[in-house]
């Protein structure tokens, strides 16, 4: 069923959110919950509101694939976890 305008803006955020790691993935999702509410409070976008979704990845290179698929799955927009954007940026050289 396609979204509508009165449908939300969803969100995906897959990081740690228990075990080791669980302190910088709360960190973030309080860090977009609290963008999605100033958003929401200025209008939204397009006048639709901001959803965020958390997934737990639990520090953990499998289980972030297996919280991708299921946020691909249930529609959701992803936002990259930040234990892949660490690691797939390039090394600067130095001299």
């Amino acid at each position: 069923m396609p979204a509508t305008a009165e449908d939300p803006v969803k969100i995906a955020y897959v990081d740690p959110l228990s075990g080791g790691g669980a302190s910088i993935g709360e960190v973030g999702l309080k860090t977009f919950q609290y963008l999605a509410d100033w958003t929401n409070a200025h209008g939204g976008i397009a006048g639709r509101k901001l959803e965020v979704v958390a997934y737990d990845n639990k520090l953990n290179a499998q289980e972030t694939l297996v919280q991708v698929q299921k946020a691909i799955d249930s529609g959701n927009p992803l936002r990259l976890p930040r234990v892949m954007a660490r690691h797939s940026r390039p090394q600067s050289r130095t001299s």
